[in-house]
């Protein structure tokens, strides 16, 4: 459910102006007012209501928060099915890392490091709870309880389409749109044409930076979609040891038939890209 709120765009983290605690309580007050006005306007035979948001992981980081949305649902509905799909956190970090890429790092390393004084990585701007999937099961748990948990584990060009899943378990009488689910990563000498644009961008004011950064995110995407850089077959294994016993928490508890909850093998896992000297003259044009 996506919420474009007056002042404000549906996520704070992209507002161009600082956000301080009064525009945060502020954003919250008017998300809360549109949703239950939203939930009392339904007609009498809605029976399903769908809520499908990637921030039910990355915003609700705390119980606390869990509960809210608890609470704010609980008057219209009677039962909660909480479908969640889960990929290897190898592969979340890949992708968090080609985010911050887009939106204009300077700097970079492949995966997190969690090495500033509260553990978080100064670069991804995340923590290792973001990547603890059997802390983000049990605080949905402990307020919609186990048995409204249905965990899938996703793998991209195999199995059945998420929409086609959650349509599945919300039990609905028509399909969902289809969608056609592609990997918006840029390739990795887009990636570093990217990183040497942004650290002379920061150089200009800030409005026209953030506009000029937008520009050459669209660009990119548009004409260099493709494999990312990526760490070392050592590096991605041993951040995914990071996570091995949470991981078996998940799988002993919900796919008990599978030996492990992600595959082990680094077999298939493709060869470190070496950074390039030069860049495609094609994006030097922003300068």
């Amino acid at each position: 459910m996506c919420a474009p709120l007056n002042d404000f765009p549906a996520d704070l983290c992209l507002h161009p102006a600082p956000v301080g605690d009064r525009d945060i309580r502020k954003y919250q007050c008017q998300l809360v007012d549109e949703l239950i006005l939203e939930l009392e306007q339904t007609s009498n035979d809605v029976n399903r209501v769908l809520i499908s948001s990637e921030h039910l992981h990355s915003r609700l980081r705390t119980v606390d928060a869990v509960r809210k949305i608890f609470d704010i649902l609980t008057p219209y509905t009677k039962t909660f099915t909480i479908v969640v799909f889960i990929r290897p956190q190898i592969e979340l970090a890949i992708s968090v890392f080609n985010l911050k890429i887009r939106q204009g790092a300077t700097e970079y390393h492949l995966v997190p490091q969690f090495d500033d004084t509260n553990g978080f990585d100064q670069i991804f701007g995340v923590d290792q709870a973001y990547f603890r999937y059997d802390e983000l099961f049990a605080r949905y748990e402990s307020i919609f309880g186990e048995r409204a948990m249905k965990p899938f584990i996703y793998r991209s060009g195999a199995g059945a389409d998420p929409l086609t899943i959650l349509a599945r378990e919300a039990k609905l009488t028509c399909s969902l749109p289809t969608t056609r689910f592609e990997n918006s990563s840029i390739n990795a000498e887009a990636q570093q044409c990217q990183l040497f644009l942004n650290r002379n961008i920061k150089k200009l004011s800030q409005a026209y930076s953030d506009d000029l950064l937008f520009f050459i995110d669209q660009f990119l995407t548009g004409n260099y979609r493709g494999r990312g850089l990526l760490p070392s077959k050592m590096q991605a294994a041993a951040f995914m040891e990071m996570f091995l016993a949470g991981n078996e928490r998940i799988r002993a508890k919900y796919f008990p038939n599978t030996d492990s909850l992600f595959e082990k093998s680094w077999e298939h896992y493709p060869d470190e890209f070496k950074p390039l000297e030069t860049f495609p003259d094609s994006a030097l044009v922003f300068l």
